[in-house]
């Protein structure tokens, strides 16, 4: 993947840093942690997403502090750099509990996830409330909940567009280093089976390959009707781009969050045209929507950063919105009030929430820790990408 090119704001993000907020009066400290890639081949997601936390901070700051059970707090974050790598991460996220964090945000990678998480079911001291992972096996309703979706509703999203498109075959490529998209694997090869898309092979590649001469010459022996593109937006334009070079004709259909932004710097929009992409809704979706909400959001970004947000900025914002609302609901910030206000929280309670949650029985945000969010069809089409309905 590429690199951000390096500049003054990656550089304020180093490593571990902290929110420079000014103080309020007569608060006392708040430490949030976070664990998300600020520096490394996924920083192009984790820097807009760790800002979206930061105003989200900012704004309760800025009206007093966070009020809770009667006491006033000054919110501050602690930033965990995880490069999204399980090395990076355990390093991450122990120096943030060496810290005294009580509560973490994140991450955003799942191999960071997957590694962390039995540090996380060792502390049931510490809440945290992943925004990114689609790993499975890593929420427990306990001390971790999930604001994002797992593996499987992206499945979901492509098998959608499978049944709109009516493939008779599909194969697949998956980044083998994409914990959540390896688990569900078998799961979607039965999803597409049973909605009658037979699934004629099942191959792999991961982060950092440039050659898939060899995956995509059996694809072209084979000819499905679409290829499926598990995870990995930089090496997804690098497979489309070859395949299209030898003339496969079939349908393209990635499964990846992939801002347009990365998208572009990696492929034509000759070569990107129609390229199909299923996935949950994201903060660009709720901008075009033209919502309060996202609008508001998106005026305090540029405000801030002088950027559009990114493609995870809503949900990180929101999971810090969520996580003060809980706060406040508990009258406390003892980890286990704050738990048991997560499992009990409503998504009409939450204000200047972005993401449009599908709430469970009696207005739940959460069941077992997890939260629901509808699947998107999107089409590829002049340097963006557009829904398709149909």
């Amino acid at each position: 993947m590429q690199h951000l090119h390096t500049n003054f704001a990656i550089l304020a993000l180093a490593a571990f840093a902290t929110t420079a907020a000014p103080a309020v009066s007569g608060a006392a400290d708040l430490v949030i942690g976070e664990s998300h890639p600020i520096t490394g081949q996924a920083s192009y997601y984790g820097i807009p997403m760790s800002r979206g936390i930061k105003l989200a901070i900012k704004q309760v700051n800025d009206a007093g502090g966070l009020k809770v059970g009667g006491q006033t707090y000054h919110v501050r974050l602690e930033t965990g750099d995880d490069q999204a790598t399980g090395v990076g991460g355990v390093a991450a996220v122990r120096k943030l509990l060496a810290n005294g964090v009580k509560f973490v945000i994140g991450p955003q990678s799942s191999p960071v996830a997957s590694a962390i998480a039995p540090i996380m079911k060792s502390h049931k001291d510490v809440v945290q409330i992943v925004d990114g992972s689609t790993a499975q096996g890593i929420v427990n309703g306990q001390n971790t909940f999930r604001t994002t979706v797992t593996a499987g509703t992206y499945d979901d999203a492509v098998v959608k567009i499978a049944d709109m498109k009516k493939y008779p075959t599909v194969a697949l490529l998956t980044n083998r280093l994409a914990a959540g998209f390896m688990q569900t694997e078998k799961t979607i090869v039965k999803k597409f089976d049973d909605a009658g898309h037979k699934v004629v092979n099942e191959d792999y590649f991961k982060i950092g390959d440039t050659d898939f001469s060899a995956q995509l010459t059996k694809v072209m022996s084979l000819k499905p009707a679409a290829l499926i593109l598990r995870d990995a937006p930089v090496e997804d334009a690098l497979i489309t781009k070859q395949a299209r070079q030898l003339g496969y004709k079939g349908d393209l259909v990635w499964e990846v969050n992939a801002p347009a932004s990365t998208v572009v710097k990696n492929i034509t929009n000759a070569e990107m045209n129609g390229v199909l992409n299923g996935i949950p809704p994201k903060t660009d979706y709720f901008l075009r929507k033209g919502t309060p909400n996202a609008k508001a959001l998106e005026k305090a970004y540029k405000a801030a950063y002088g950027a559009e947000p990114g493609e995870n900025t809503a949900i990180s914002y929101d999971t810090a919105n969520i996580l003060f609302t809980a706060m406040r609901d508990a009258g406390s910030i003892e980890p286990s009030a704050v738990e048991a206000a997560l499992r009990k929280i409503k998504v009409a309670e939450i204000p200047h929430l972005v993401t449009e949650f599908v709430p469970y029985q009696g207005g739940l945000l959460f069941k077992d820790g997890q939260t629901t969010l509808p699947t998107l069809a999107q089409v590829w089409r002049d340097g963006d990408w557009h829904l398709v309905d149909k």
